[in-house]
């Protein structure tokens, strides 16, 4: 949303507690996949458990849109 008397963009509270809780959801996937990073980079193996828990926390649908079955995050929020 707009604030027309600046003309710059304003975030509302729900944005920040949704913003709080994707990069809490980020953070805990950072920590799961860093727990089996470095056999993988030893064996030269993929990282399946990284994208699993990717694929179990919904972050790899923040980008879809909500028609397609996606979360329909913003870009922002995909960037962060």
């Amino acid at each position: 949303m707009r604030d027309r008397a600046y003309g710059r963009l304003m975030t509302t509270t729900i944005e920040l507690d949704l913003d709080r809780k994707l990069v809490a959801r980020a953070a805990a996937v950072g920590a799961e996949v860093a727990k089996h990073a470095a056999r993988h980079d030893a064996e030269g193996t993929f990282v399946e458990e990284g994208l699993d828990c990717l694929r179990e926390s919904g972050l790899l649908a923040l980008a879809v849109p909500v028609e397609l079955g996606g979360s329909g995050g913003t870009i922002r929020q995909v960037a962060m």
